[in-house]
């Protein structure tokens, strides 16, 4: 469940407020590099159906795709990037696949750090260039917490550098092997 407002930045005032449900995520994460090297190459992808509420969701479908670099600084310490392209403007009409949008490319800059076996927390520059003509840029800061060798937690918090945007976020992570 999802909750957004939109509120006037000069006085304060609530404009509006709606809560519901985000789009259904199907993905897959494949790692092509060996666990046990120094610098880890990876690939993911996301296919988005339009299964969310009215004025959450747009109804369209989209697809969400990276390349992943991952490269241990030593036992505690990471950096990471992803590097993808994403479109969430896309729907089935009477002539086929059509795209609404250009898509964006996207970027994540993260450095991680582990605190213990389980726990770690992590600072993240991300952003897009939307329809290939304007940058957003953004922070967020996190932890994540590993119930067991199959099950992770996480929360984090974002903000915008250069746009106007917040979240909070609370997941679950499931290996399956």
């Amino acid at each position: 469940m999802v909750k957004y407002k939109t509120v006037d930045n000069t006085t304060g005032t609530e404009l509006s407020n709606i809560s519901g449900t985000e789009n259904m995520q199907v993905g897959f994460k494949y790692q092509i590099t060996d666990s046990d090297a120094p610098t880890v190459v990876g690939v993911m992808a996301h296919a988005i159906v339009p299964s969310g509420s009215r004025g959450i969701s747009n109804q369209r479908y989209g697809i969400f795709s990276r390349i992943n670099i991952s490269h241990d600084l030593d036992d505690q310490r990471n950096l990471s990037a992803n590097f993808g392209y994403n479109n969430y403007e896309l729907a089935f009409e009477e002539e086929g696949l059509v795209r609404y949008s250009e898509g964006e490319f996207s970027y994540t800059l993260v450095y991680g750090q582990a605190l213990t076996e389980k726990l770690g927390v992590y600072l993240e520059s991300f952003g897009e260039y939307v329809e290939f003509e304007n940058w957003e840029l953004n922070m967020d800061a996190g932890m994540t917490y590993l119930l067991s060798n199959n099950i992770q937690l996480d929360y984090s918090y974002g903000w915008g550098i250069n746009n106007v945007m917040n979240y909070h976020s609370v997941g679950v992570s499931v290996r399956i092997q």
